[in-house]
């Protein structure tokens, strides 16, 4: 992992462990990397799977345009 990567991984870990100002939350989510969440896969072309999403994950969800998730 790259300094900036652990960086990030570290600005992440505090926010969720505080209450951190919304505007620096939304900044961390503009910079962000597209990380999937913890087991996710395709089951069939438009169906994904995964673990439970957390806030790392929210640019990667976003970016695959889904409709609803259950």
């Amino acid at each position: 992992m790259d300094v900036g990567a652990s960086q990030t991984v570290a600005f992440y870990d505090k926010c969720c462990q505080t209450e951190e100002d919304p505007e620096i939350i939304s900044k961390f989510l503009d910079n962000s990397l597209l990380v999937p969440p913890l087991n996710f896969g395709m089951v069939a072309p438009g169906i994904y799977r995964s673990g439970f999403p957390n806030l790392r994950n929210h640019n990667f969800l976003l970016s695959l345009g889904l409709k609803k998730i259950m």
